[in-house]
């Protein structure tokens, strides 16, 4: 897909830009910003509708390829003076092979190429330096490109080590993950306890205060039993009295209505 080809491209732009031809290819499906094109031929390139957020212009020979300004201001992050547009677009100096060959290595046995014993030689035969300078060229001359064989195989280890690593760092974040869920989990039980205890607790001193409002009501009950007894025994006592009071004018009457008729009698006798 999309990604295969991004990473076909930045692996052949860092190690074999000599074999990268980007005109035959959609760049709009391209990441630039990922690319190195430093060491790519530009030459007919079209970067028409690509964008260049990212993209280092520096050392890039834009001289021979379709960009617009605007393309070019994407890059930079600002808009560039015309002056420093024409300096952008110029035509660039091709910069030549650079050899570096560490010399130490022929005469204190550090290279590969042995170690020449000058004390036994009066001189250094032409010969002998042809030799050592064929030996010093193979080792330090360009090596042979590779083949798109070669390249797929690289890109495809490098690949599989990129998803070998994503792997044990999602196998270590579900690991992680499981920990905090299984923390999480004693947690929540561990407050299921709690809270049942003291559920139970609670429930126990409702039982307990329910049970003091009952006793606080038989109380009360037994008191007004008690209030209305000697209310009742207070009343029947009244009444009894009330009673008495009765008779005993009942009998004063009684008294007064048989002196009356005694004192009438007497009247009469004396009369007669």
């Amino acid at each position: 897909g999309i990604e295969e080809l991004q990473a076909l491209i930045e692996y052949l732009a860092k190690y074999y830009p000599h074999k990268l031809n980007l005109t035959r290819i959609n760049l709009t499906l391209l990441e630039l910003s990922k690319i190195d094109l430093s060491k790519v031929d530009l030459r007919g390139v079209d970067f028409t509708g690509c964008d260049f957020t990212g993209v280092s212009l520096v050392g890039l020979d834009l001289s021979q390829c379709k960009i617009t300004p605007e393309q070019i201001a994407q890059a930079l992050g600002r808009v560039p003076s015309p002056q420093e547009l024409a300096r952008i677009l110029a035509p660039k100096k091709p910069q030549g092979k650079k050899f570096n060959i560490d010399l130490e290595g022929l005469f204190f046995g550090r290279g590969k190429f042995g170690v020449i014993d000058t004390t036994k030689h009066k001189g250094i035969s032409v010969e002998q330096l042809l030799k050592v300078g064929k030996k010093v060229f193979r080792s330090g001359g360009q090596k042979p490109p590779a083949s798109e064989n070669e390249i797929l195989d690289k890109i495809r280890q490098e690949k599989e080590a990129e998803a070998k690593q994503h792997n044990a760092e999602l196998r270590a974040v579900i690991e992680a993950r499981k920990q905090e869920m299984r923390a999480a989990t004693q947690q929540e039980k561990h407050h299921t306890v709690e809270k049942t205890e003291n559920q139970t607790e609670t429930e126990q001193d409702l039982e307990r205060a329910e049970q003091q409002r009952i006793l606080e009501k038989q109380r009360e009950l037994e008191e007004r039993k008690r209030e209305i007894l000697q209310k009742s025994a207070e009343e029947k006592a009244l009444q009894q009295a009330q009673e008495k009071e009765q008779e005993r004018i009942q009998e004063k009457n009684r008294e007064l209505a048989i002196m009356e008729r005694m004192r009438e009698g007497r009247g009469g006798h004396d009369r007669g």
